[in-house]
């Protein structure tokens, strides 16, 4: 097991540099982990989930594992596959469990590469950075800030 104050360190210092763009899939839920760790983001550029929902706001889902299939033609390792019934991921093997996020972060890098030129053609760049980013942002670090966003 790792050192918890040294992960929450490098981790926060991650997610407070300024000149990394931070590109995630439905980053509320990981904010709200990281909030109650004591984790403030600040970095976010780019969520793959909203940028799905602009391309195609009539589908029937905007998970990981169907998005996968649907823009990649790829089949990933499903949570269920991982974590057993009545388990907790804290009690999956290190390995199965790195690979298993390494997965997450690489499909959703793959996402970005699909969806940010997409948005470019169908002219929702300007929507989605000026607009659906600084919504997700307002709902990260609270209403109390959406006015300065």
């Amino acid at each position: 097991m790792l050192p918890e104050e040294e992960v929450k360190s490098v981790l926060t210092g991650l997610l407070q540099d300024s000149q990394l763009e931070l590109i995630g899939h439905n980053f509320k839920y990981d904010y709200k982990v990281l909030s109650r760790w004591g984790v403030e983001v600040k970095n976010l550029s780019f969520d793959t989930m909203v940028a799905a929902w602009l391309l195609d706001t009539a589908s029937m889902g905007y998970g990981m594992d169907s998005l996968a299939e649907k823009y990649l033609g790829y089949k990933t390792i499903h949570y269920s596959d991982v974590v057993q019934k009545g388990n907790l991921f804290s009690d999956v093997e290190l390995m199965t469990a790195a690979e298993y996020a390494a997965e997450d972060a690489d499909v959703t890098l793959r996402f970005y590469e699909v969806f940010a030129p997409r948005l470019k053609e169908m002219g929702f760049s300007s929507l989605f950075n000026e607009v659906e980013m600084p919504l997700v942002s307002a709902v990260l670090c609270g209403w109390s800030c959406a006015a300065s966003v």
